[in-house]
């Protein structure tokens, strides 16, 4: 994972010191400007570059970014967010064995679906019936067997 994020920096950093137009070069992060190059690493802090926006990059250098480069700059927090997010394994705070009941009980109505997370299915269930039953029979099997888990993170209590 750290080699993902450190490429990114470094080919965000490439693109925009290179001016991806190629019209003339510039650097849009001098190492007077931002007090993490001053520190003799060469590297930006993954807080800072996540914290950096054009309108920060324009008061720190005075230049406004093209929207290229606030295109690449985005796009490069985006997946350097994802990519932490996906790193940090928490806990989703929800119940195996309640999923469980909800799906028993109310499951023609996707209430299973909407605790775990999968707000889109829940409503597809509510609108089908639980696709006359059966979609809800499958998804209390799936639970039981722990196939079917909440979309952010394990869950919390399981049926073991």
């Amino acid at each position: 994972m750290k080699k993902h994020i450190s490429f990114v920096l470094f080919f965000l950093c490439f693109c925009l010191s290179a001016n991806i137009s190629g019209a003339h070069k510039y650097n849009p992060f001098p190492e007077k400007d931002i007090p993490s190059f001053q520190e003799g690493t060469g590297n930006i802090t993954i807080d800072a570059f996540l914290n950096l926006t054009p309108k920060k990059i324009k008061e720190q250098t005075g230049r406004r970014l093209t929207w290229k480069e606030t295109f690449v700059l985005k796009k490069a927090q985006k997946k350097i967010r994802k990519q932490l997010n996906n790193a940090q394994a928490y806990d989703s705070g929800k119940s195996q064995v309640a999923a469980l009941f909800f799906a028993m009980f109310l499951g023609v109505i996707g209430a299973h679906r909407f605790y775990l997370g999968y707000t889109a299915a829940g409503v597809l269930q509510l609108l089908t019936f639980g696709g006359c039953g059966i979609w809800a029979i499958i998804d209390m099997v799936l639970i039981a067997t722990g196939e079917l888990q909440p979309k952010y993170g394990p869950y919390h209590e399981t049926l073991d």
